[in-house]
């Protein structure tokens, strides 16, 4: 596990800035899967196509911010919902949360300023910021709880320890012996049978299923504003659940406002109607025939409900 991230710029154009998980006390998302703790969900989850910023993460430490950037967009394309990356003045400011004396991309570099961040403390921030509106953790030791709450959330946070194998790698790749590199945030967007596929540094990066095992040492389920009305979201996870176990741990300091269903309305009786035989009656209704007197009046109660009625 990576006790600090003292190797942010040790590649040219490959920033890392992922510091150590702090632990404090979260919600396991898993707890809420609708199925056995693990929904159904394909073997395959294609990641949507999309052009995926950098974030300036080839340039500072910010890939915290990066991260959570990459998963709010790719969320937000599979839920339909219009969104517009993070501009660089955002970037900054979301990276001075936990750095409040870097000035700008020119102290990139500079690692008193230039310090990187912590997953779970951003995640608070973005609740307050109403980026969010909640985030659970979730298993890294179940690559198919992984798979779960991506296929369920549409994309996870994700946190790993690399190696400097990682820095050549087309997929990454556990390499036993190879030397620490440092911390990094990235996020899961889809997987395909024994990999995840991940985004990083403005790119798919596929991560093989044994790296996830050895080298991903967190990992977060978010849950935005639009998930709350997305059915195939809710028809998967225990919303209802969940938010009270977040008020519970949050002492109602966070609040999901889990969306009412409306009352359900029965159908109209059929109309009787729709259920008399007029197309045998009516020939009997137009009838000369001398009746009894209960018949006639039969024939004419017959006639007047019929007229009533429109038939």
């Amino acid at each position: 596990m990576t006790e600090e991230s003292s190797s942010i710029h040790a590649h040219e154009t490959k920033k890392l800035g992922k510091l150590a998980p702090i632990n404090r006390r979260s919600i396991n998302a898993a707890n809420f899967f609708q199925i056995a703790g693990v929904p159904d969900h394909p073997t395959t989850s294609v990641a949507p196509a999309l052009g995926y910023p950098m974030d300036r993460n080839n340039e500072a430490g910010d890939c915290v911010v990066a991260g959570l950037d990459h998963a709010l967009q790719a969320i937000a394309a599979q839920l339909g919902v219009p969104r517009t990356n993070w501009p660089d003045s955002k970037l900054l400011q979301y990276y001075q949360t936990q750095n409040p004396n870097f000035r700008g991309w020119s102290d990139a570099g500079d690692e008193e300023r230039d310090g990187g961040m912590v997953i779970q403390t951003f995640l608070e921030f973005l609740i307050k910021r109403k980026e969010i509106v909640a985030f659970g953790r979730v298993d890294v030791d179940s690559p198919e709880v992984l798979r779960a709450a991506t296929y369920v959330g549409l994309a996870i946070v994700t946190g790993e320890d690399l190696r400097v194998a990682q820095q050549s790698q087309t997929t990454w790749d556990y390499v036993k012996g190879s030397p620490d590199w440092g911390g990094h945030c990235t996020c899961t967007v889809g997987y395909v049978p024994d990999q995840q596929t991940g985004v990083s540094w403005g790119q798919i990066q596929p991560m093989t299923d044994r790296f996830v095992a050895e080298q991903v040492d967190e990992a977060w389920m978010i849950i935005t504003q639009d998930m709350l009305t997305h059915p195939g979201f809710r028809n998967s996870f225990d919303l209802s659940g969940f938010s009270t176990a977040i008020q519970q741990l949050t002492g109602g300091k966070v609040i999901i406002p889990v969306p009412t269903p409306g009352p359900v309305v029965p159908p109209p009786p059929p109309s009787p109607v729709n259920d008399f035989p007029v197309g045998r009656v009516k020939p009997w209704t137009s009838s000369s025939h001398n009746y009894t007197r209960h018949e006639q009046n039969a024939k004419n109660a017959v006639k007047e409900w019929m007229a009533k009625n429109g038939l």
